[in-house]
């Protein structure tokens, strides 16, 4: 009887048994771009874009939001209310720190359902390493679906520095 015991237990681990989960339940990461490059509007129009596609979740699934400009801050976490709060106020939109905002939205993620995070951004990173975010979102098995945000600045002109002397006399050209 312990050679059969033996001898199974050999097989099975010769066999590599995988464990698989399976969820009905589905957690969206909602990442929202808030940086001060994107149009006011059109941010709006992505809100109001996200709560209509909201209308016909499941039940059982469930929403978390993480705002991200200069930093990630989770402004909802999972829970079957669907509704998004506007621009968090006490984020500095200087910048798009987007490989932040993966990553907290993966530090948030349940471990009972099936987790997508949905990047709602330009796509404009002004620090740290989205690609390196997506593979280890991609390790973890979990999707990125990404909501392009367009828009287009005609004649834009960006300084990065301006120098002048601090005096000049009228007829001194500057």
């Amino acid at each position: 009887a312990i050679r059969c015991l033996v001898i199974f237990l050999l097989v099975a681990l010769l066999a590599r048994p995988i464990l698989t989960r399976t969820s009905e339940r589905v957690t969206v990461l909602t990442v929202i771009d808030r940086s001060q490059s994107i149009p006011s509007g059109l941010q709006q129009k992505s809100l109001d874009y996200l709560a209509q596609a909201l209308e016909n979740k499941a039940p059982e699934d469930q929403l978390a939001v993480v705002d991200i400009a200069e930093a990630a801050s989770i402004s909802k976490l999972p829970s079957g209310d669907i509704t998004i709060r506007q621009r968090n106020t006490t984020l500095n939109g200087q910048q798009s720190k987007l490989a932040d905002g993966i990553q907290m939205a993966m530090a948030i993620a349940p471990p009972d359902t099936a987790v997508r995070i949905l990047l709602v951004s330009e796509g404009n990173e002004t620090a740290g390493d989205l690609k390196e975010a997506a593979r280890t979102a991609a390790a973890n098995n979990i999707p990125i679906d990404v909501l392009p945000l367009r828009y287009q600045y005609d004649n834009e002109v960006i300084f990065k520095r301006l120098a002048a002397p601090t005096r000049a006399r009228s007829s001194q050209t500057v």
